[in-house]
């Protein structure tokens, strides 16, 4: 298989990220990029188009920070927005819709805690944080790294891209965010119903913001 190619193609890069997970990258399951993709990245568009769309998607992030009590500076909210648009790509997921995860479990809190010990702007938990770090050799000290805006987004971007590869739907990858991809498989080996009360949430705004968006 042609690495380099195929991450052209998907728009995913590797930088970063350990050898022995991008060999259980290609061995996981079946690779289905299209999911969150726009279908226009698999055609090419100029360097200016890319920039202008780069610079509307960093400034329509920005735009829905502000609509939130954060706490965060000026140039806080710029580098927040341009590490959500960033890492959203870089994973091949829509912006937006990491946005909306966003929205759903901290409202941009970067101080939330939740009961369960979840973290930050994305709610990651201590031990999943731990698991993403020896995966993507992310810089990882302690629980307390998580209230690190831009650290939360890079962790929680690439979990998510984790739980796409394992389950390749997007409701079964959102109900694993919240819920765990230890539950959500057993319940899919067994035939279980799984409600979707989460992935419901954060897909009605999803949409919501593409409808802002256009």
């Amino acid at each position: 298989m042609n690495l380099k190619k195929l991450t052209i193609e998907s728009g995913f890069n590797l930088k970063g990220l350990s050898s022995s997970f991008i060999v259980g990258l290609f061995t996981l399951q079946t690779l289905s990029f299209v999911f969150f993709v726009p279908q226009k990245a698999f055609y090419p568009v100029s360097h200016e188009t890319q920039k202008t769309e780069s610079f509307d998607g960093k400034k329509m992030i920005i735009r829905i920070i502000d609509d939130f009590r954060t706490g965060l500076k000026e140039e806080e909210k710029v580098k927040l927005a341009e590490t959500i648009f960033h890492e959203s790509l870089k994973y091949g997921h829509d912006p937006l819709l990491v946005v909306a995860v966003i929205k759903t479990e901290s409202s941009f809190n970067k101080s939330a805690l939740s009961g369960k010990g979840a973290k930050g702007l994305m709610q990651i938990r201590s031990l999943t944080a731990g698991e993403i770090a020896e995966e993507a050799n992310f810089k990882w000290e302690s629980g307390d790294d998580l209230y690190n805006p831009l650290l939360n987004i890079k962790m929680g971007t690439y979990y998510l891209f984790k739980l796409k590869l394992i389950f390749n739907d997007i409701d079964l990858v959102l109900e694993a965010y919240n819920n765990g991809p230890t539950k959500v498989s057993r319940m899919v080996r067994n035939g279980e119903r799984i409600g979707k009360r989460y992935s419901k949430k954060v897909l009605s705004y999803y949409r919501a913001l593409k409808n802002r968006q256009s």
